[in-house]
């Protein structure tokens, strides 16, 4: 199906546009192991996708839950106002929350406490909305050219109900003017699509990460009120490297506060 489209695609009179040489020999490998790839290996490369974004969505939802529960907990044994122990559950709010608990903290040791509720939103929330955008259009389109190619492969299933193939006909047809607007149209779509998913999803990974340092100042500020030296240093470096802050607040909750002489340093 591929070839037919790239030959459809190379045998036009007008000018065509060539794809950049690094860009061509990417969508050229990517077609030529897709071309392959049989109907059930398509189905397994859809279902690791779909999988894995399924297992992603609930550790992180298994994970929001553990902290709110851990920050509200803590915010309560402060004494910080009722307000502060609900924004902890408020998407993008609880930036806010964060940073007051983070402050508070300072503030028990007799420090000059900066000022981070309103940081933490104005620098957070945005990194997190484009995270979360990247993230979807990564997903996107690395599953969308293989769930085109999939519907492409059942066109010759005789099997299929008759709206399915309504659909592969139908995807196939777009992906057929396409070709024939853009030399190697079809390579072309292929090609962009996985490399420009990858990018987004390198793109979300970096973001996510900018927009958690800031909130990784507050909880080790806050592990630091639970843990003596150098247990809240090490368990902070853990709760980094194994992203288990949630847990380690969730412990820490449960716990008093340091007294107040071990804050000689």
């Amino acid at each position: 199906m591929w070839n037919k489209i790239a030959a459809t695609t190379s045998s036009g009179d007008g000018a065509q546009w060539e794809l950049p040489e690094f860009f061509d020999d990417i969508s050229r490998f990517l077609a030529d192991l897709i071309e392959d790839l049989g109907q059930e290996d398509l189905i397994f490369l859809l279902s690791v996708c779909v999988i894995v974004a399924l297992l992603c969505m609930i550790a992180g939802l298994v994970g929001y839950v553990l902290q709110s529960t851990a920050l509200g907990r803590i915010a309560k044994g402060q004494g910080a106002i009722k307000t502060i122990s609900r924004l902890v559950w408020v998407p993008y709010a609880r930036y806010y929350a964060i940073g007051k608990l983070g402050e508070r903290c300072e503030a028990r040791r007799a420090k000059h406490a900066r000022v981070r509720g309103k940081p933490m939103v104005a620098i957070c929330t945005p990194l997190s909305v484009l995270a979360a955008i990247c993230a979807v259009a990564s997903f996107v389109l690395i599953v969308l050219p293989l769930l085109l190619l999939l519907l492409i492969r059942l066109l010759n299933s005789d099997e299929l109900p008759g709206i399915l193939q309504i659909i592969a006909y139908v995807f196939a047809f777009a992906i057929f003017l396409f070709a024939l607007v853009v030399e190697d149209g079809a390579l072309l779509l292929i090609g962009l699509c996985f490399m420009l998913g990858i990018l987004l999803l390198v793109a979300s990974l970096a973001l996510s990460l900018a927009a958690r340092i800031p909130q990784y100042v507050c909880f080790a500020k806050i592990l630091r009120e639970y843990f003596e030296p150098p247990l809240c240093y090490v368990l902070t470096v853990l709760s980094v490297l194994l992203g288990a802050f949630p847990v380690a607040l969730l412990i820490a909750s449960f716990r008093n506060p340091v007294p107040a002489a071990a804050y000689q340093e």
